[in-house]
């Protein structure tokens, strides 16, 4: 049954509110179908104790949409039949692309209220929003979502936290302005195995950036939360009074080399978590590779300083660091240079011989693969 004040037939300015209830109360999830012309879109609307509610949008521009409401078929959760018909004319012209969601979105308990729509413009950030079902796959491990953008084969990443099964933040657009595919992904703990971490994606949309600049070297991303208050604060007090980038790069090199520890049963245990993060190492004071990493180049970036992390081999699987210094690529491994390891244990000795090294000596050492961003 629908709302008194939807009608087989309505002229609607760009979207609608589809609300009513139904007979059986076992009904987790309506489907809609969105039809016009060749277009069509389907939209899962959830139900809570036989009632929904939910912004259906006119994607497709002016004119006429059906709008097809499905129900479960009795038995059989992904199978749906027809249950009611509306014609729907928007008076906008405006159009915009459908949110596509995986089946992990259902399994998962995942539940998308922002954005509500794909193809939306937005200067440099962009808000995502939304909560996971209690009862869903591992929404109690899921303590933080990702979001990963993509343009021009170029991809970051984002970690949003979850509190209380609920979800809300900002992402960056970093790589200049055009259109990104933008992913919404939970951990999968299936595959997880603490070496190597795997996502999988819930729901897909784009976005346009209209913002001009390219600062894919400037902004936060996944583990390097350079905007964050502990590291802007820890940035500044490193580099005051320091004259030049080289200073302020080696000011940043000093500290971390200084005063994280290799964690030894990490490596060797496999226990790479999902909030790894420039954060929690400042925090913990420890950490592999990636952790020494992640708090260089927060600090770095937070000090104006444009940084990339690099990954590459030595020895091992293995990250470090470029900063650009008057004008220039500057490389810095602040793991090697925070000490060594002997008989499997952690041995401090500051040095700056992994601070600009020759790209001759280091090449001998470090294999060069791929730049995170």
């Amino acid at each position: 049954m629908l709302k008194n004040s939807i009608n087989g037939y309505m002229e609607i300015d760009g979207s609608f509110e589809l609300a009513g209830e139904v007979v059986d109360t076992s009904v987790e999830q309506l489907m809609v179908e969105l039809k016009k012309e060749s277009e069509s879109t389907k939209i899962m609307i959830p139900v809570e104790k036989g009632k929904f509610s939910k912004k259906i949008p006119l994607y497709y521009g002016e004119g006429v949409h059906e709008v097809q409401i499905m129900t479960p078929k009795e038995g059989m959760s992904d199978y749906y039949s027809e249950a009611a018909n509306l014609y729907v004319k928007n008076l906008s012209s405006e159009s915009y692309e459908p949110i596509n969601y995986s089946s992990a979105y259902k399994e998962k308990g995942f539940h998308l209220e922002t954005p509500e729509v794909g193809g939306e413009e937005t200067d440099l950030t962009y808000k995502i929003k939304g909560s996971i079902d209690p009862r869903g796959k591992d929404a109690n491990k899921t303590d933080n979502v990702f979001v990963q953008t993509e343009k021009d084969d170029q991809k970051a990443m984002y970690a949003i936290p979850v509190k209380n099964n609920e979800f809300e933040g900002e992402f960056f657009l970093r790589f200049g302005p055009g259109k990104y595919e933008v992913s919404l992904m939970a951990p999968d703990f299936t595959l997880t195995n603490g070496y190597v971490q795997h996502f999988v994606g819930v729901a897909g949309f784009t976005v346009e950036n209209t913002n001009a600049q390219d600062q894919r070297f400037t902004l936060p991303s996944r583990g390097i939360q350079s905007d964050a208050p502990a590291i802007k604060k820890l940035a500044d007090q490193l580099t005051k009074n320091k004259k030049t980038e080289k200073e302020k790069a080696f000011a940043v090199y000093e500290y971390v080399a200084k005063n994280v520890s290799y964690d030894v049963d990490k490596l060797n245990n496999r226990t790479f978590e999902f909030d790894d993060s420039a954060l929690k190492t400042l925090d913990e004071k420890k950490g592999v590779c990636q952790d020494f990493a992640y708090l260089a180049i927060a600090l770095l970036r937070a000090s104006g300083l444009e940084t990339q992390m690099v990954t590459g081999y030595a020895g091992q699987n293995h990250a470090w660091v470029e900063t650009k210094v008057d004008g220039r690529w500057l490389t810095m491994d602040p793991t090697w240079g925070s000490g060594y390891l002997q008989n499997n244990k952690f041995v401090p000795k500051f040095t700056m011989e992994y601070f600009d090294p020759k790209p001759a000596e280091f090449q001998k050492t470090h294999t060069k693969k791929e730049i995170e961003f």
